[in-house]
């Protein structure tokens, strides 16, 4: 039997959930979601659990999607939108567990990961965390920032490859709700997920699905079937392909270096 992709562990009305994929920098791959889903999935129904906190073993939380597993990119243009499609009931159904969620971020949070992010109910980081956009032109599109640091931001970040925001800007900017020490994130999550804990769980699920209604009068549903579509046509197209046929002919370092930020202004 292959090893679990996501550990969990209860402790009290607490679940944590642990992305357990450290060698793979806990990129999102297809056993790594299904694991996480089924997860959700059997918390949502277990009265016992009131908040769940998602965090991850090794040095990132998760590098974003898993580049070996790529949906979209050799499949006929039906079953690449389907591919994504998917992606994206995945992570709405992430939003939608009836518990409130924490994500836990430290280390690199990028691209696909930071949906996932932003799928649950809050996001605390780590002040040195790098939060952001994958290291070369793809078919990522920043749209559920939108809902988090607004249409401007959202366009900064996805328009400049490999831009990475610290954990303590993610809060400046709204990404995230608190930063703290790398060394103290754990526990002060925790904290934060025991002291959520005391409020009756069917406050907090009435409480979340009011919050996310409200969400999605602004349109962050109708969002995610319409960039599903526009995933899939950005990574069908040739400009689509040529950040990551870069990155497979001379190396992910050499491509980030060649699509990443000029030298500064002297």
């Amino acid at each position: 039997m292959s090893e679990r992709h996501v550990l969990d562990e209860q402790n009290g009305a607490v679940l944590t959930l642990t992305l357990n994929r450290a060698e793979k920098r806990n990129a999102l791959g297809n056993q790594l979601r299904g694991e996480l889903d089924e997860c959700l999935a059997s918390a949502g129904e277990d009265d016992s659990v009131s908040v769940i906190v998602i965090k991850a073993n090794g040095p990132d939380f998760s590098a974003g999607m898993d580049v070996r597993a790529n949906i979209g990119i050799n499949a006929e243009l039906a079953a690449a939108q389907r591919g994504v499609t998917r992606l994206q009931d995945f992570m709405l159904r992430v939003r939608d567990v009836p518990k409130a969620t924490i994500a836990q971020v430290h280390g690199h949070c990028v691209g696909l990961a930071t949906q996932l992010a932003i799928c649950c109910d809050i996001v605390v980081a780590a002040e040195d965390a790098r939060i952001g956009v994958p290291g070369w032109p793809n078919d990522w599109i920043a749209d559920w920032w939108v809902f988090r640091v607004g249409a401007q931001r959202a366009k900064l970040m996805n328009f400049t490859s490999g831009s990475l925001l610290s954990g303590l800007e993610a809060v400046e900017w709204g990404f995230a709700a608190k930063a703290f020490p790398a060394e103290r994130l754990d526990a002060e999550t925790q904290r934060l997920a025991a002291w959520i804990a005391k409020t009756p769980a069917e406050m907090l699920r009435l409480k979340k699905h009011a919050i996310n209604q409200a969400e999605d009068q602004m349109g962050f549903r109708t969002v995610a079937r319409y960039t599903a579509t526009q995933n899939t046509l950005i990574s069908r197209s040739e400009s689509g392909h040529t950040g990551g046929d870069y990155a497979r002919e001379h190396g992910f370092a050499a491509a980030r270096e060649r699509y990443g930020p000029p030298p500064p202004v002297e």
